[in-house]
């Protein structure tokens, strides 16, 4: 389903941040668009809601990473788990020295095959050569030369973490515009939102889950839902729009999509996958991805 997003940098901590601040009986029932809405900057902190369904994509830090749309009672304008609701949008991380990182370390062959723990990242004075000589002596490993390979590529991912914290930094509180790359950071929890190869419990469509373990597959581009709005121009709050993955799976590429055809028990997902146990939560759909055009439909 199409998602709508709303949201407020300046009260990140306050209800004011999310849909609650509308006072018309249903969530969608704020939805005007021939109204003035905040366009939305960097670092805001929103709410994600389907469109034509009274209800909010809710992340209740379960087992599995997986996100739901709870869907509330008709006359309901305020979810329950309120703060399991909030979501930062933030400009795409870089992930080039973590995949060269990932690589070397699916070889293991520095360590011998033991599945050492990594060491903390050198420092950029460190002599790498010296450091890898220490190391190996004291983990008796023969090979210096992969060792100090292995240091490097800490040490270059750590160094991109560093300049990716820089870059966002920068750009907080600068505006969001259509076909920006983006990533979804969970405020409670500080997971992200990433596109998974695994199938979701409803069979056509991929996993979505909120991790710490951050990748391309964290990275969507915010399109309009109509063509009414182009690349490049601010996107506001209350606007429909679609989240599709900048990385592509066999080829193609998936937006978040409302999965009602899950097949589990409603019951349990409100009660283990929301952890919620009031009457106002009715239902409950799946946030998965899927590959069609972009105007998913439910």
């Amino acid at each position: 389903a199409v998602l709508a997003a709303r949201g407020d940098r300046d009260h990140a901590d306050s209800p004011r941040g999310s849909f609650v601040t509308i006072q018309d009986p249903a969530i969608l029932d704020f939805f005007d668009p021939e109204a003035q809405w905040p366009t939305l900057h960097y670092g805001d902190t929103i709410a994600l809601i389907p469109a034509d369904v009274n209800g909010i994509m809710a992340y209740s830090n379960s087992f599995d990473g997986r996100a739901w749309v709870e869907v509330l009672e008709e006359t309901a304008s305020m979810p329950p788990n309120l703060r399991d609701c909030h979501y930062r949008i933030m400009p795409r991380g870089q992930y080039a020295e973590a995949k060269k990182l990932t690589k070397f370390m699916k070889e293991g062959t520095w360590d011998d095959g033991r599945n050492l723990p990594l060491p903390e990242p050198p420092g950029p004075d460190v002599d790498l050569l010296v450091a890898a000589t220490r190391l190996a002596k004291k983990e008796n490993l023969q090979n210096v030369k992969l060792v100090k390979e292995m240091l490097h590529r800490v040490q270059k991912a750590a160094e991109e973490i560093q300049a990716v914290r820089s870059e966002r930094q920068k750009m907080t509180g600068m505006m969001v515009h259509y076909l920006d790359a983006v990533e979804l950071i969970h405020v409670s929890t500080s997971r992200t939102l990433t596109l998974t190869k695994n199938v979701a419990h409803e069979l056509s469509a991929k996993k979505v889950m909120f991790t710490d373990k951050t990748s391309l597959m964290s990275i969507f581009v915010l399109s309009p839902a109509f063509k009414s709005f182009s690349a490049g121009e601010a996107v506001t709050s209350g606007d429909l729009v679609v989240f599709q993955s900048q990385k592509r799976i066999g080829g193609m590429a998936y937006h978040l999509h409302l999965g009602t055809n899950h097949k589990q028990r409603v019951s349990e997902v409100i009660k283990r996958g929301l952890q919620v146990s009031n009457p106002i939560v009715q239902n409950a759909y799946e946030v998965n991805a899927t590959t069609g055009n972009q105007r998913p439909t439910p």
